[in-house]
């Protein structure tokens, strides 16, 4: 991140400022969920071995979810990571900038797939094709960035926010450990083709509550339910 906000920190004059200003909110979106995920969910990877072995495990972590998305990363997320890539360029984003920031919406997931490969002893790779491929088939990137923009002031609108986003996140890792735990590199595939029914009915309330227009913390509190019950049918 210091990277990139010396390079964003260099477009003062080049760029609209509500451009500029909108990059420095991504970044500021991405360093809040990581960090909510560390204070919730990291005190197992690397912990045993201290805070360096900690960093050092979730930077080699990040660094390969990176090459991926450079590289070998094909279909749904290909297609987000490009479209949003190009978008930025064309709006006057350098290019080198514009991947960065692009990628950076994956990155704050790189946490969890690390954690989920120390969890299943599964390749990091396999890990990561996982997690990106529950996140696109229901669209839990969109959901949860959309309750984020929630705007609600009562505090148990809040914590409900919270509380739903939390569950979201819960339900993927027992799903993806789920799918890990059958060998092969077709066991994401498997899982879809066991539960192909339960998967459709939890993927329509999804898409209908992050194509509404209007999410709203009971909303978002349902998918989280559905998502959650579906983690629990077993792989």
């Amino acid at each position: 991140l210091p990277d990139i906000w010396q390079q964003i920190d260099a477009l003062d004059g080049e760029i609209g400022g509500q451009i500029q200003l909108e990059l420095y909110s991504r970044t500021q979106d991405a360093l809040a969920h990581t960090t909510r995920w560390f204070m919730r969910d990291g005190q197992a990877v690397g912990a045993s071995g201290g805070l360096d072995a900690a960093i050092a495990t979730h930077a080699k972590g990040a660094a390969d979810l990176a090459a991926l998305l450079d590289g070998k990363i094909a279909g749904g997320t290909k297609g987000k990571l490009d479209a949003a890539r190009q978008q930025l360029v064309d709006e006057g984003v350098p290019a080198g900038l514009a991947a960065d920031l692009a990628r950076l919406a994956f990155l704050v997931d790189a946490p969890a797939i690390t954690e989920a490969a120390a969890r299943s002893g599964a390749p990091q790779e396999t890990v990561a094709r996982v997690m990106l491929g529950l996140n696109e088939r229901f669209h839990l990137r969109e959901l949860i960035d959309a309750g984020r923009r929630i705007r609600a002031t009562d505090s148990y609108d809040l914590l409900a926010i919270a509380g739903a986003e939390q569950a979201l996140l819960d339900a993927r890792r027992r799903i993806a450990l789920g799918i890990l735990a059958e060998p092969g590199a077709s066991a994401l595939d498997a899982w879809k083709d066991r539960h192909e029914s339960e998967i459709g009915r939890v993927a329509q309330t999804l898409d209908a509550l992050t194509s509404s227009g209007q999410l709203t913390p009971s909303r978002l509190m349902v998918a989280a339910t559905r998502l959650g019950d579906l983690s629990r049918t077993g792989a």
